[in-house]
């Protein structure tokens, strides 16, 4: 009844090409070609997902979707079709292109102009759906076509040899030899074994035969296939089918796992079918020793297509894993520090004061707490600091065994201050500076000693997400304590001045963080001990797990650890699993997971184990016998408890402190003993890039980061991976609606596939770097804020020229436009404005979704959707908010008024308005009465109760015909009060 379409749509490949002056392709791979009106370039667009395209999913290779070779060649025929250029000379394929399991690629296939011989050069490549720079494009092939088959291309369509043998006069061929059923089993077997998964569609080989050197086949497509067979020229996945009988030459001759790598005289002679017969024979001018000439006949003999030359390549499914290493590229990030910008303007000196103990800055004004500030402002007659400073202190490094309590004493602490700093109106334009030493790693190898000072780097970087501007992070040399330990008088106003949220002082240099894209390494196939039946294990296991040891995952029966710990056995040859979780074997799902890892050779013991308890903990490893000892640790456990800033308790911090971070370094010192190989540690991107009403998670995974580093600069393993969201649920995302993952989205993060976040595990494995970022990011979302955050600078594209107005200017305008306005007009401006980030921040189309006079509480806002909504009209207006605004003001229209009244302070009062509003339409329903055609009675009788109920309105109170007062306060009523008198006056009347 709302008027919107809530059932899913049926996937589409095209939409209306000609609406955008394109025209349509035609073809279910492609969906609109044009034609270049300068020269005579020719390009074809098209679009690719497993939604639109589910049949590409049978053809995965190390557990990646790969795009067969044949479609770049069905590409490639469509684009030469298009220029009338119907023979591909030649077709070179350089990278695979994986398909996500999320999302889809885009595609072009650009043809050039014509050459003297009428020949042109062909391009085919692609890019991740949702990437933004131009730079995301990847080439897969080039080209050439040209205009004519020869006859060459004629006689081996004819399958006709160089001899002028017609061998298939008849099928099948005579004295040919046929290969059995168990043969063309133990052909995709053999593939699979390998690493090669081929589904039904792919798995189209129904018989085939010997005859000399030459293979023959008959190949079909399952009737589960659906479309039109016949749009294609030659269907990809028929003759990506034919092409695997060419394993089925002599040993010595075939490349077993092989891939097409380039095609040469390539043309059509027919349509296409769903049945053909193919003929493979050996291509004796060809400089490869693996290279074919193909030709194929639909399934009555009549020609179809023809290949002169075929070359294809070995290729093992490790290359695959580590080109879709190189693939993924896009998704893998580090945060690097770089040189602070120069400040926009010399800023004048500004009043500084402090809050607690800091020894640190001695010239500047100190203050117990912030109550003892907020009092004695007043009294020296000077305005609120323009910065406060809280120094986090000193703790001693050595001190290992008490760092959870470090982190739990600082963390509360701070959280204190932040809550009170939040809550003084008077100190709503100061910002906060919390000042850190050694909290951070500002470059490869550097020690971050202050764990605890980490953690509250993760938990303040929430509350500058929910509270834009009121917070700045500044981590100290640590060798200012070796140095006398006072902070140069010149170095907070410098960092203030910059107008970063996060800065370092290393050697007298402020630096600035900056999420940077990084090369994903390549997983290096080495020899592993692993059973010969476990090729694929054996191919893909990079150097870090022993598959004689044993590996603990904490977490272990969640969904994460359960996807990871297949992943280790399946991908990494790991044959001693130990998961321990909260719940153990009892945990839904685990008994299917132990027998599913048993299945693949895996030996697998499931524990209950408080993993924050150091005790429990300790137990658990001493427990790992010595056969197997323990080689990987995999922390993988957590908890969320997710409430804004100004909302957190303890118990909200120690309720994700413990399982996190706590266990994680409980892991860290239990585990020196056993030196294990691989020590990873599933951390989030909330801790790198502070996420709204996640200040407890994003200390816990700040901590996990700070760890890692830790670890590697005392010659330790460790590896922490600060993850995106998952695509994949678990018992921490299971909870997320469309609105929470709406508004996850808007802070940069798009989900991560499965597969994709597997395999940015696998080359974060074998990297150098401590601490990575493996997120896939919106960049097209971030490129549409209108202030990106700084740490994200290096990632978004620069704008050529500015697409909004600046906050500042465009508060101006709106205030110069409000001045413009009567009383109702200003009302409806704001309304509107209301309107339209509500229905932002709960995902909905337009505002009409969002009715003036509903709650905020029943359109589904939360806490941080009431933030959200703050922060927006807080940048709109330039005004300062509460975060409990929304609240406060609980209705579309309440919170209109409340800007108005902040506004527009010496506009009339919002009553007067409404009775100002209604005089007027009364008036207008007078006017609109009197030139009524309408007989003289009638007409006087209207236009008196219109008077008459204009005179109770202007009294604020409606009379009964006794002129005793009755019914509501018009200023004060309700819709349906008002409704109702209404309905009395015209039954009155």
């Amino acid at each position: 009844f709302q008027h919107q379409r809530y059932w899913l749509n049926t996937p589409t490949q095209t939409g209306d090409a000609a609406a955008i002056g394109l025209d349509p392709a035609h073809h279910p791979l492609l969906g609109a070609a044009v034609a270049v009106a300068e020269g005579e370039g020719y390009l074809l667009t098209g679009r690719l997902a497993l939604s639109t395209h589910a049949w590409l999913a049978d053809h995965a290779i190390a557990g990646a979707v790969v795009l067969p070779g044949t479609v770049f060649l069905e590409i490639a025929l469509q684009a030469g079709h298009g220029v009338d250029c119907h023979r591909i000379e030649e077709l070179t394929l350089h990278a695979p292109l994986f398909i996500p399991e999320e999302g889809a690629v885009q595609v072009q296939a650009w043809v050039a102009a014509p050459d003297e011989y009428g020949r042109r050069s062909l391009t085919v490549s692609s890019r991740r759906e949702g990437t933004y720079e131009d730079a995301a494009w990847m080439r897969h092939a080039t080209g050439r076509v040209g205009p004519e088959p020869t006859e060459q291309d004629e006689a081996i369509a004819r399958f006709v040899d160089p001899r002028g043998d017609d061998v298939a006069a008849v099928w099948p061929p005579l004295g040919a030899v046929a290969f059995t059923a168990d043969d063309l089993e133990d052909l995709y077997g053999g593939y699979a074994a390998r690493g090669f998964g081929y589904g039904p569609v792919f798995r189209g080989l129904r018989a085939a035969w010997r005859h000399g050197e030459d293979i023959f086949a008959e190949v079909c497509l399952p009737d589960t296939v659906d479309g039109d067979v016949s749009r294609f020229a030659v269907h990809p996945a028929l003759l990506d089918a034919a092409l695997h009988a060419a394993a089925l030459r002599p040993a010595d001759e075939s490349p077993g796992g092989a891939l097409p790598f380039s095609f040469s005289g390539v043309s059509l002679h027919g349509p296409g079918a769903s049945t053909l017969r193919v003929r493979l024979s050996p291509d004796g001018q060809a400089r490869g020793r693996h290279a074919l000439s193909v030709a194929v006949s639909d399934g009555e003999g009549r020609a179809v297509a023809s290949i002169t030359s075929l070359a294809v390549r070995p290729v093992s499914a490790q290359e695959l894993l580590a080109a879709s290493g190189v693939a993924r590229r896009d998704s893998f990030f580090a945060v690097e520090w770089a040189a602070a910008p120069a400040p926009t303007s010399p800023s004048a000196p500004q009043r500084l004061a402090t809050v607690g103990p800091c020894d640190s800055l001695p010239s500047v004004s100190g203050y117990a707490n912030l109550t003892d500030l907020a009092a004695a402002a007043p009294e020296a007659g000077e305005a609120a600091p323009y910065a406060v400073v809280v120094d986090c202190g000193r703790r001693d490094a050595r001190r290992a065994t008490a760092v959870p309590k470090d982190v739990r004493a600082l963390t509360q602490r701070i959280l204190g201050l932040l809550q009170k700093w939040l809550a003084d109106e008077s100190l709503a334009a100061s910002r906060l500076v919390v000042l850190t030493r050694g909290a951070v790693a500002t470059t490869p190898g550097e020690d971050v000693a202050d764990l605890a000072g980490a953690a509250v780097c993760g938990m303040v970087r929430s509350a500058q997400s929910e509270h834009p501007g009121r917070f700045v992070l500044l981590d100290l040399d640590p060798g200012l304590d070796r140095d006398g330990g006072e902070v140069p008088p010149t170095v907070v106003p410098a960092a203030l001045a910059c107008g970063e949220p996060q800065l370092a002082v290393r050697a007298n240099r402020l630096l600035v963080p900056r999420l940077t894209r990084v090369p994903a390494p390549v997983p290096v196939s080495v020899p592993a001990p692993v059973p010969a039946t476990d090729s694929v294990g054996q191919d893909l296991a990079p150097t870090t797990f022993d598959p004689d040891g044993t590996v603990l995952i904490t977490g272990g029966t969640g969904a994460l650890g359960a996807v990871l710990a297949r992943h280790l056995v399946s991908r990494h040859g790991v044959r001693h699993l130990l998961l321990a979780s909260r719940r153990g074997a009892d945990a839904p799902g685990a008994t299917e997971l132990r027998a599913e890892l048993a299945d693949l050779g895996a030996e697998v013991t499931m524990r209950v184990c408080d993993t924050g308890d150091r005790g429990a903990l300790a137990d658990l490893i001493a427990g790992i016998p010595t056969g197997h000892p323990l080689t990987g640790v995999v922390h993988t456990a957590g908890v969320l408890d997710d409430v804004t800033v100004s909302s957190l308790t303890p118990r909200h911090l120690d309720t994700v402190l413990a399982p996190k971070a706590d266990a994680a370094f409980h892991l860290h010192e239990l585990t020196r003993s056993a030196q294990p190989r691989a020590f990873v540690l599933f951390s989030s991107a909330a801790g790198v890039l502070g996420a709204p009403g996640q200040g407890n998670y994003a200390a816990a995974n700040a901590f996990l980061d700070a760890l890692a580093e830790h670890r590697r600069a005392q010659g330790l393993p460790a590896l922490s991976l600060a993850w995106g969201l998952w695509e994949q649920g678990s018992g921490m995302t299971g909870h997320l609606d469309g609105t929470d993952r709406a508004r996850i989205t808007r802070s940069g993060l798009a989900p991560l596939a499965t597969g994709d976040a597997l395999a940015l595990f696998d080359a974060a494995l074998v990297g150098d770097r401590p601490s990575v970022v493996p997120a896939r990011l919106d960049l097209r979302g971030l490129s549409a804020v209108e202030t990106p955050a700084p740490l994200f600078s290096r990632i978004v594209p620069a704008r050529t020229a500015p697409r909004r107005t600046p906050g500042a200017e465009r508060a101006a305008d709106l205030r110069t436009r409000l001045a413009a306005q009567d009383a109702a007009e200003q009302r409806d401006t704001l309304l509107a404005i209301v309107r339209a980030h509500t229905a932002a921040v709960l995902g909905h189309d337009t505002a009409a979704a969002v009715r003036p006079d509903s709650a905020f509480r029943e359109l589904g806002f939360d806490s941080l959707a009431a933030v959200e909504l703050r922060n927006r009209l807080q940048a709109t207006a330039a005004l300062p908010l509460p975060a409990t605004v929304v609240f406060d003001h609980p209705t579309p229209a309440a919170l209109a008024d409340q800007l108005r009244t902040q506004l527009c302070p010496d506009a009339p009062s919002s009553a007067a308005a409404t009775a100002t509003a209604a005089l007027a339409e009364l008036a207008r329903l007078e006017s609109a009465v009197s030139d009524s055609a309408l007989d003289d009675d009638t007409r006087s009788g209207l236009a008196e109760r219109l008077r008459s109920l204009a005179r109770k309105m202007s009294s604020g109170r409606v009379a009964d015909h006794d002129g005793v007062a009755a019914g509501p306060d018009l200023q004060s009523a309700t819709d349906d009060e008002v409704f109702d008198l209404i309905d009395k006056e015209v039954g009155r009347d």
